[in-house]
């Protein structure tokens, strides 16, 4: 990767977690109530093997990149909109955001990260592409607390955060997870994502 530059702490392994969203399970029974807890995060992480941290512990970058979760059913609404780019440059912008039902209960990507957020479940999942290719997909989930014997859902926490996986390097793998309330050069969540270099580029560019 080449078109950010990110400082990040030494790998951490030992500790070998479930590989990305290969074991997600869908639970169909849900309870809208549970307890509220605070996440309170450790000051020493033993990361996946293969994860690195940026400084601020809200950046994450995956060797071989992180796994976008499946999506087999989903209503689907498209839009388009132009992002003004920090040269000027305005690039078109179609975000397919999908609904999933049922949702995907997980606990990636938080437990290659370390993360005490334990399972969430995967309630949309939103496709950023320009005419260059897809550089983004974002993750809206909230948490839920899972009966392991039965496999169904107990309770949920209901407040909805987001997460984004960005492909920064245009080679169909999305390495670098964004866990922070803003995304890379301070774009809030709800908004405008990150675009990528490559990203940006027209065919005309390419040639």
């Amino acid at each position: 990767m080449n078109s950010r530059r990110i400082a990040f702490h030494g790998l951490l392994s030992a500790t070998v977690f479930a590989a990305a969203l290969t074991g997600c399970t869908s639970v169909n029974e849900t309870v809208n109530t549970g307890p509220q807890n605070t996440v309170v995060e450790s000051d020493e992480r033993v990361l996946a093997p293969g994860v690195q941290m940026s400084e601020d512990r809200k950046t994450f970058v995956r060797d071989g990149g992180w796994s976008i979760p499946a999506i087999v059913a989903a209503k689907k609404v498209q839009n388009k909109r132009n992002i003004r780019l920090d040269d000027g440059r305005e690039v078109q912008v179609e975000a397919v955001v999908q609904n999933l039902e049922p949702f995907i209960v997980t606990d990636e990507p938080f437990a290659s990260i370390a993360s005490s957020i334990g399972k969430t479940q995967i309630r949309e999942v939103t496709e950023f592409r320009t005419a260059a290719g897809v550089f983004c997909y974002r993750i809206s989930v909230n948490r839920v607390f899972v009966d392991e014997n039965t496999n169904t859902i107990t309770s949920t926490q209901g407040v909805i955060f987001n997460y984004s996986y960005y492909g920064e390097d245009g080679d169909g793998k999305f390495e670098t997870l964004s866990m922070n309330s803003t995304e890379p050069k301070g774009r809030p969540t709800p908004f405008d994502p990150h675009i990528p270099d490559w990203a940006t580029r027209t065919k005309a560019d390419k040639k």
